[in-house]
């Protein structure tokens, strides 16, 4: 009964914001936006939980854990069967501090990096994955594009 119940409301819902989004009572980009205003309304005031420096190592950690993503890149399964093959441990989404990277291999101090040029060329990401550069540099690891630290093998993008 209960999960019956839960899709039908879950169902009654979705319905009811398609109606709103249709109609144009409800706007996804008003709503977006004023999200992100208030965001950084917060972040301003120093109030953003994601800004602490000991929430963003615990998501790190968190993202290591569940090895959360929106799913594994073509790149990134075919790095992780050719370090398989090397007999070599990694750990996928390993966390270091506030960061996370595709393939941490800590008896190497090796980080590999899958990049895309979509993905890692703009932006917020491009400036994050700057700092997580410098952050592993300091820490004393190397960080790899797409590339065994091995055998120097190169995963095409």
């Amino acid at each position: 009964m209960g999960t019956s119940h839960g899709k039908a409301t879950r169902d009654k819902i979705s319905a009811a914001l398609h109606s709103q989004y249709k109609n144009g009572i409800r706007d996804k980009k008003t709503i977006a936006n004023k999200a992100h205003v208030r965001v950084r309304e917060l972040a301003a005031k120093g109030e953003l939980p994601a800004q602490d420096f000991e929430y963003r190592c615990w998501r790190a950690k968190l993202r290591e854990e569940r090895k959360t993503k929106s799913g594994f890149s073509i790149n990134e399964q075919i790095m992780r069967a050719h370090l398989q093959g090397h007999g070599i441990e990694f750990i996928e989404e390993m966390a270091i501090e506030t960061f996370n990277t595709d393939f941490g291999i800590p008896s190497l101090k090796a980080a590999i990096e899958m990049v895309s040029g979509y993905w890692h060329n703009y932006g917020v990401k491009k400036k994050n994955d700057m700092e997580k550069e410098n952050l592993l540099a300091k820490l004393g690891w190397k960080v790899f594009y797409n590339e065994c630290p091995i055998c120097n093998y190169k995963v095409k993008r």
